[in-house]
């Protein structure tokens, strides 16, 4: 008995090989018929044995690197496809729900013909197939199809064509195929206009000069990278001045993971996010250290693996390399050789390149296992946008949410699903705002949404706010990133803690216990609100948010005589912190916050072990760090009788007593280590945000709680509020498929669109 059906495919079903899995299994069950892209959905015509029929069917599901989603199936009338099964040209067509695949790390198969002597494409740095290679970095259009990709710049030739149409062969309708005849060259620039075009010899000219202690630009999947040698002092102070980044640490490369566990520390489930298709970033704990100028005092490494066929190629010759977005600071990262040539010979050595046009740029993603073993985000970029997320309501007409300002992450969400764009950076640099407006047109094209509706940040100064109808308050976004990933539903407790967000009186808050439920927020607990000076610029000066803090202390009574005259003693500074004082007093360029982030660095700086951020985060990185080097010296029994935050409530508000715990830290000085009194700290604040969340939750008989913004990423506050909650028989959920920072607002703010 025969059987033709229509079968129409949703999901992740473009850029991985799906047409050529269902030709093949097609032909292995006997059937006729034909598949093509239509828009971003599989459109599968097939006819034969009903019993065939039905388990192709049952079968479509297992193709690899795919995820089908919706699969519908209608019975027409029999159809004659003379006894073949067609791979045939796509179509454009409009679909409610559209996938775009995102870009693929070398598969083991490509990397072992590279390295057979005897294969057409040995050592070469563009070997690909269906199941691996540059997906959305490179795509122009809906279908993904050589046409509308810039792999269409290189026509097949012959050998490559014959491959592309044969059945079994791994590059059957493989878009990005290509081979040393007709696919991208690579090129070497150095300074005087040097080149090289020999493909070959501009690997081995990159090699030698990166064993030369030189700095490359290599052009990437998404964009160029900043290579040199770990082991080069030179090169890495060379490159600090050069991107204007003092002491954040770089990222390594390695070859393979037993490289990585040779400097670092790497669990089964570590192993996993190195080696997942995203190939991430991954920060380890380091076992073995290179010059201390790639991670300076951090007690990690940021390590990755390559994936890109020319990474391979230069690290089995180079070993380890620093790898870092080749951008200036604050700058996106650059994806054309025009942009990255004259900083050729003032700055960077030579550049790796070659001519595959890079549409869409895109930094590598970020991870870190939690001591909780919470697998945590920090950004979300190449191999994961744009990937959507699917929420558990339905959104009620297309809309567009801008996210943030910082770690510009921006949404495009149709029915139940959100598209999140890669990363742009601060959008303080006109580059990177530049970028996002590219972005944004180019996946509401991709996409064909076109929204209808807007939402942004209730900030009235972010750039990302430009014509946006409606306004989310931040931290309210942040809890809702998370009700939206795990599909909570009633009310929720959430603890938002970072370093800014505009609130709904006007100051800044920043370590917020919201009540949720049903898309509507209250404030119902905080830090305490003190006065900082100096706008912008205490971000950055942890001193001065030190001052800020024991001017307050001090205006209430307690008494920091000590602190002032150690600030009268330092010469250098009194001129100014007294000018400071006036400041604060006459209230010029000050604002309430209730920042954590700025807790964080006024401890840093009290306790002696950082002043300042030179890059986003270093004071409470460096205060974290010391609190792990701290923990291994005391009797935990005694920790909550050495430092305990007041909490009380006032107004019917919970409220945490920052200044206070500031001054009882500095009146333990001079008993303890800097570093005892780190993790003494970190206890406190985690003891003082459960204590609160535990009497909210009794209050207003909730047993669900969130944890999100940046202040989460600490992984000493994130283990001891989740274990302590945990004890109290409370759920607690965090970021998991966002970032807990404002990379990941842009899912919250299009959640809280669907009441």
């Amino acid at each position: 008995m025969r059987k033709t059906c229509k079968i129409m495919v949703s999901g992740l079903v473009q850029g991985i090989g799906f047409r050529p899995y269902v030709a093949e299994l097609a032909e292995e069950l006997g059937l006729e018929g034909q598949v093509k892209n239509l828009g971003g959905i599989v459109e599968i015509l097939v006819s034969g044995d009903k019993q065939a029929v039905d388990s192709f069917i049952q079968r479509l599901s297992c193709a690899p690197g795919s995820r089908l989603d919706a699969l519908e199936v209608e019975k027409v009338d029999e159809i004659s496809f003379g006894d073949v099964f067609h791979i045939v040209e796509s179509e454009i067509g409009r679909e409610v729900r559209r996938f775009l695949p995102v870009d693929l790390p070398t598969c083991d198969r490509c990397v072992a013909e590279m390295h057979d002597k005897k294969n057409r494409r040995y050592r070469y740095p563009f070997i690909s197939c269906t199941a691996c290679g540059p997906r959305f970095s490179i795509q122009k259009a809906v279908p993904y199809d050589r046409e509308t990709i810039t792999m269409d710049d290189f026509p097949m030739c012959d050998a490559c064509r014959e491959e592309y149409t044969q059945k079994g062969n791994i590059r059957r309708h493989a878009q990005t195929i290509a081979c040393k005849d007709c696919g991208p060259r690579l090129k070497y620039i150095a300074q005087d206009s040097l080149q090289i075009l020999d493909e070959q010899q501009a690997i081995s000219e990159a090699v030698h000069a990166l064993k030369n202690e030189k700095i490359g630009a290599i052009k990437d999947i998404g964009g160029y990278h900043f290579a040199f040698s770990p082991f080069s002092s030179r090169a890495a102070k060379a490159l600090r001045e050069f991107k204007h980044r003092d002491k954040k640490p770089f990222a390594v490369m390695f070859l393979n993971l037993d490289e990585v566990r040779e400097y670092c520390e790497v669990s089964e489930k570590e192993a996993a996010i190195l080696t997942s298709s995203a190939r991430p970033i991954l920060l380890l704990k380091k076992k073995k250290d290179f010059v201390s100028e790639i991670c300076g005092e951090s007690d990690r490494i940021g390590a990755l693996l390559p994936c890109n066929p020319l990474q391979i190629l230069l690290l089995e010759e180079t070993g380890p390399l620093v790898m870092t977005s080749g951008n200036r600071g604050g700058e996106p990262i650059i994806i054309s050789e025009e942009e990255m040539m004259p900083y050729i010979g003032s700055g960077i050595d030579f550049m790796l390149t070659h001519d595959r046009e890079i549409l869409t740029p895109l930094d590598d993603s970020i991870y870190q296992v939690a001591e909780t073993g919470h697998v945590q985000m920090i950004r979300r970029a190449r191999g994961l946008a744009p990937e959507p997320i699917v929420l558990n309501r339905k959104l009620k007409q297309d809309t567009f949410a801008a996210g943030g300002d910082l770690k510009a992450v921006f949404g495009l969400g149709r029915d139940e699903l959100v598209y999140l764009s890669q990363y742009f950076g601060d959008l303080e640099d006109v580059r990177c705002a530049e970028s996002r407006e590219k972005g944004i047109l180019h996946m509401e094209e991709l996409l064909e949404i076109h929204p209808e509706e807007t939402i942004g940040n209730l900030h009235p100064a972010y750039f990302s706010n430009q014509n946006t109808k409606k306004k989310i308050q931040h931290h309210h976004a942040h809890v809702a990133s998370v009700i939206a990933e795990h599909g909570l539903t009633g009310k929720v407790l959430g603890i938002a803690c970072d370093g800014t967000g505009y609130g709904t009186d006007g100051t800044i808050w920043g370590s917020e216990f919201l009540l949720c439920e049903d898309g509507n927020m209250s404030r119902v607990g905080h830090f305490s609100s003190v006065k900082l000076i100096g706008g912008d610029a205490s971000a950055k000066q942890a001193d001065l948010t030190l001052f800020s803090y024991m001017l307050e202390a001090r205006e209430r009574g307690y008494d920091v005589d000590g602190f002032f005259a150690e600030c009268e003693a330092n010469q250098t500074a009194i001129q100014k912190l007294r000018l400071q004082e006036m400041a604060w007093k006459q209230n010029i360029n000050a604002v309430k916050s209730s920042s954590m982030g700025r807790l964080f660095d006024a401890a840093a700086a009290l306790l002696d072990i950082c002043s300042g951020n030179s890059y986003e985060g270093e004071c409470a990185i460096s205060l974290e760090q010391a609190g792990h080097r701290g923990k291994g010296e005391l009797n935990i029994e005694s920790l909550d009788k050495m430092l305990n935050a007041q909490c009380y409530k006032e107004d019917d508000v919970w409220k945490v007593d920052g200044v206070k715990l500031l001054v009882d830290l500095y009146g333990l000085k001079q008993q303890y280590s800097k570093e005892v009194l780190a993790y003494v700290f970190h206890h406190a604040v985690a003891n003082a945000i459960v204590e609160v969340a535990d009497k909210i939750c009794k209050e207003q008989d909730i047993n669900q709680v969130v944890l999100s913004g940046g202040t989460f990423i600490n992984r000493i506050l994130l283990k001891e509020v989740v274990e302590a909650l945990a004890k109290k028989q409370i759920e607690v959920y965090i970021n998991e498929k966002v970032p807990c920072g404002d990379g990941g607002i842009a899912l919250g703010q299009m959640y809280l669109m669907t009441y």
